[in-house]
Order: structure tokens, then sequence, then C-alpha cells
């Protein structure tokens, strides 16, 4: 679905970006900090309840300095403070980090998959990069499903908004139960 909406918005975003060069090295919590708040983000699946966090758009930065606990399907998230810097420049480079409990993967996939995949997804993913075109996680996630376990490791993924994309996953199965998967399967 297409359909955006948000309730209860209040935005505060004090900013000072440079628009040539590169500015000069600055600490967050001296640059003034704005605000984001909202009461209801709603986005196709996508649900989110209350919300309120720190703002600070400075010297081509955008930084979220406190970590932000969402429910997501079914589940608990947690984005560990987010960074951009350059913003402004192609050589943008992100660092976030995202902990992850309980999420139900047949919510999370929804309609793109063909068949039920129910099952819950765990993990800590304590340093996620982007760089050059490119994403990058440390850590892993565990998806408890079909009786078994999928671990998830040293995640990329690169022009994710264009027809050339690409993703990368090291994946370990564990007594996946093919009777479970195969009996999911309507054919």
């Amino acid at each position: 679905a297409t359909r955006l909406s948000v309730a209860g918005l209040n935005l505060s975003l004090p900013y000072d970006l440079a628009l040539v060069g590169k500015p000069a090295p600055a600490d967050a919590g001296k640059a003034r900090q704005g605000a984001l708040a909202f009461s209801r983000f709603e986005k196709g699946e996508i649900r989110i309840g209350s919300l309120a966090t720190p703002v600070v758009l400075s010297g081509n930065r955008f930084v979220l300095p406190e970590p932000i606990d969402l429910s997501l399907f079914g589940g608990e998230v947690r984005l560990a403070g987010f960074r951009a810097e350059n913003l402004l420049l192609p050589d943008l480079q992100v660092e976030t980090g995202l902990a992850v409990k309980g999420l139900d993967l047949e919510a999370l996939v929804g309609q793109a998959s063909p068949w039920p995949l129910p099952g819950r997804i765990n993990g800590d993913l304590p340093s996620i990069v982007f760089r050059e075109g490119q994403w990058s996680a440390e850590g892993g996630l565990v998806v408890d499903i079909f009786e078994g376990r999928v671990t998830l490791s040293n995640l990329t993924a690169g022009r994710l908004f264009s027809p050339s994309r690409f993703f990368g996953v090291d994946a370990a199965f564990e007594q996946i139960n093919l009777e479970a998967v195969t009996a999911n399967i309507k054919v």
C-alpha cells in the first residue's frame, strides 16, 4: 500500500548545513538539538505508536543521538542511534546499529511471499555502516523457522534503489524440517 499517515507530528529542526567543502568535526552534543515526535505513523503494514526523539542537523550531519525503541511486526526493534555524515556530498556515510527481538517473520514479509513463513527473528547488528555506496552489517540475525534455525551474518547490500541492486549474506541452516517446509507450499 502506498498510503502514508502521520498523526500528531511535531518537528523542531534547527539546522546549519554547509553546501561546499567539508565542515570541521563537531560534537553532536554541542550543536543545537531539535526534536521529532508523533503520536502515530502508518505506511502499509508498518504501524508505529508514539515516538519522541532529539534530532541534530548540523554541519552536513544528521544525528539521532539516543536509541529508539519500537514495537513492530509483533516484536521489538531498537535503533541504537543514527549518524549520517556528509549529507550534501557524494561521500555520504551512515552509521547505526539495530537489535531485534521476536519479530514475526510472516507479518514482516507479508504479501511478498507466495506461501506462509511462520517464524521469529532475533538478533543484534551492533554496527551497520553505509560507505562508498554499500551497506554492511556486523553481528547477525537468527530466524527460528520450520522447527529449525537459519543464522544470517555478514549482511551487505548496495544500490538499493537501482535496477542493479545487490545483496549478500552468509546463511547457515540448522535442523530445518523439510516436511514442514513442503506442507506450507500450496500447489
